[in-house]
């Protein structure tokens, strides 16, 4: 248990976002990834173009979508806001690699720590921020979850303004949801006023996204006029130490015999954001029905709500 302590704190401290290289990355069973009241509109969906990249924030009532299990044990982390990377080109944008490639666009979800009242309050914390990344191809299709918020970037052309959707949507209608099949780590983010410890969570499946939905987003502008030409910051490269998992589809998992060990690796996360022992060896860990059910296509890919998914890395 010290032992992955430290390696969980070590890792904690790197830089990411980072190059995934997949013959490092090891297999981990947890239970699925839940997620709630993703269906439930926000009364209000701002679009802001802050002269750097577009941020998606909404305001819901009482009922605010979260997710929890999975890695995260019983700890429900509230949605946060989107927020998406590109360049010029199609040979660069995205912040994460895998296997030394690159893609052009790429999307990312943030959700904080319930147990923290502010956003401010949970980046300070070691478990306070989950983001969830997508990567993206372009494609001559459109892709339809993106629609809302690309029908508003002529809106928010000029770095620093921002509008609203007209009709706002859920949570489930802007991403495609994940219960499994997905790259997971730690690492640090850095800004210009601090760093901020982070749960990383990099869906396998790559997206699409279309060949004039990307061009909206690069004729978005900075504060100086100028086009928004890359927003994406360096690659870390992965050491044969860093500690990167894929979260495995669970019946492949369960069909590879893959259970939970008491000295196993692949039990520390679901225990240390649990802070309780590892399972017993060859027990199940608990399983719940979540929102996040789609429809089963191959590879156990899961494609709700009409999202447009060409391959999985």
């Amino acid at each position: 248990m010290e032992d992955l302590r430290y390696f969980w704190d070590t890792d904690s401290n790197l830089e990411s976002p980072i190059n995934v290289l997949v013959k490092l990355v090891r297999p981990l069973t947890v239970p699925k990834l839940l997620w709630y009241n993703v269906k439930v509109k926000p009364y209000k969906t701002k679009i802001t173009n802050n002269g750097y990249s577009v941020f998606v924030t909404s305001k819901w009532g009482r009922t605010m979508p979260f997710i929890s299990d999975g890695p995260l044990a019983e700890k429900k982390f509230l949605f946060y806001n989107m927020h998406f990377h590109w360049s010029d080109t199609n040979a660069k944008g995205s912040e994460h690699k895998i296997n030394h490639e690159i893609f052009p666009f790429e999307m990312h979800v943030l959700w904080r720590n319930e147990a923290y009242k502010t956003a401010r309050k949970a980046k300070r914390e070691y478990d306070g921020i989950v983001i969830m990344a997508y990567l993206f191809e372009v494609s001559p299709n459109e892709n339809q979850l993106l629609e809302p918020i690309v029908d508003c970037l002529e809106e928010v052309k000029k770095g620093v303004s921002s509008t609203y959707m007209k009709d706002s949507a859920s949570v489930s209608e802007l991403i495609r949801l994940f219960e499994d099949d997905y790259f997971l780590y730690r690492g640090c983010v850095k800004d210009s006023k601090m760093t901020h410890q982070v749960t990383w969570m990099v869906s396998k499946q790559i997206q699409q996204i279309g060949t004039k939905q990307i061009a909206k987003f690069r004729h978005l502008l900075k504060t100086n006029g100028f086009p928004i030409a890359r927003n994406s910051r360096g690659t870390t490269e992965m050491s044969n130490e860093r500690m990167v998992y894929h979260v495995r589809p669970r019946s492949l998992s369960l069909a590879m015999g893959m259970h939970y060990n008491r000295l196993s690796r692949t039990a520390f996360f679901y225990s240390y954001f649990q802070r309780t022992p590892f399972m017993i060896e060859d027990r199940e860990p608990p399983f719940k029905e979540g929102f996040s059910k789609g429809k089963k296509i191959q590879n156990n890919i899961r494609r709700p709500y009409g999202t447009s998914t060409r391959r999985s890395v």
